[in-house]
């Protein structure tokens, strides 16, 4: 990375550049992978000879493939920013489903463990009510399976948490290593 962009190849330079041969000079490199002496001296109104001149003295085609390069590693840096972005918010939004979906089943469970508790408590209290046995083992058995899913899907949107806080990524910084 170019770490002092203010003394980069393509900034203005006392030895090289005068103010109208680096006017010139930025019209050049700014015209990217289409650019012309004869367009740049044409766009600034001057002598062509006179560009070349410029361009010769004052080194152009190096100071414009080390600003192509420039632009070029800001481009992907960019780009790796903005997939790493992406990606870590495609986690976090997996492990906030994970975590609402664990709480909703723990809900269910407790809702079913919470009948088959009051269908038992009813029954001691009335026990000529006919209470089939298998129909209090399917209620109990689906709160402890809700809360067997919802304790996984909790524990799996914690570790994906811890991940994401270990992550050694600042989608912030100047540059993606």
């Amino acid at each position: 990375m170019v770490n002092n962009l203010s003394r980069s190849a393509w900034s203005f330079s006392d030895e090289l550049d005068t103010s109208q041969s680096f006017e010139t000079f930025c019209v050049y490199r700014d015209m990217g992978a289409n650019r012309e002496l004869a367009k740049a001296a044409k766009a600034t109104n001057r002598n062509i000879t006179l560009v070349q001149k410029w361009s010769s003295k004052g080194n152009w085609q190096e100071r414009v493939n080390a600003f192509d390069a420039y632009v070029d590693e800001t481009m992907v840096d960019m780009r790796l920013k903005r997939d790493i972005k992406e990606h870590v918010s495609k986690i976090k939004r997996y492990r906030e489903m994970h975590e609402n979906l664990g709480w909703q089943n723990l809900d269910v469970a407790e809702k079913c463990l919470e009948i088959a508790r009051n269908a038992l408590s009813h029954w001691v209290e009335n026990p000529h009510i006919e209470l089939k046995p298998m129909d209090v083992k399917l209620i109990a058995s689906t709160g402890v399976s809700a809360t067997e899913i919802g304790s996984r899907l909790l524990s799996d949107a914690l570790a994906v948490g811890k991940l994401l806080e270990s992550l050694p990524v600042d989608i912030e910084a100047e540059t993606v290593d």
